[in-house]
């Protein structure tokens, strides 16, 4: 008798439950639990973005689908280290509550911060 046969799942289609789990954590250590859950999107293409909404809700995250390319390792770093980067704009608007725009002065603070704190964390 013929075991019936997983269907196969790409990281396509695990990668927004994966990035949402990684912001769970990474707003835990990198930014000490202050951000709300976002939508987390990922969209075709390179392009990665965080889209604040001026309403009230936490915003949208959206990573490039490119940068889920690749062997399943690379693309979960390359992941983190973007979405690492979007939770740092999230931070800025919903936390510092400060309208930026690009990679500014105030976002580099941020961001550089965020990496100062995840230095020794356990992987």
């Amino acid at each position: 008798m013929n075991e019936p046969s997983a269907k196969e799942v790409t990281l396509q289609e695990v990668m927004p439950d994966l990035l949402a789990l990684a912001w769970e954590r990474l707003n835990r250590l990198a930014f000490n639990g202050e951000m709300r859950m976002p939508t987390i999107e990922v969209v075709p293409g390179k392009e990665s973005s965080y889209t604040w909404n001026n309403n009230g809700s936490p915003g949208t995250i959206r990573i490039g689908a490119a940068v889920a390319d690749g062997d399943y390792t690379q693309a979960l770093g390359s992941s983190a280290h973007v979405l690492l980067h979007e939770m740092a704009h999230q931070y800025v608007a919903e936390v510092k509550g400060k309208y930026h725009a690009g990679d500014g002065p105030v976002f580099q603070r941020e961001l550089q911060a965020a990496y100062e704190r995840l230095k020794g964390v356990q992987q």
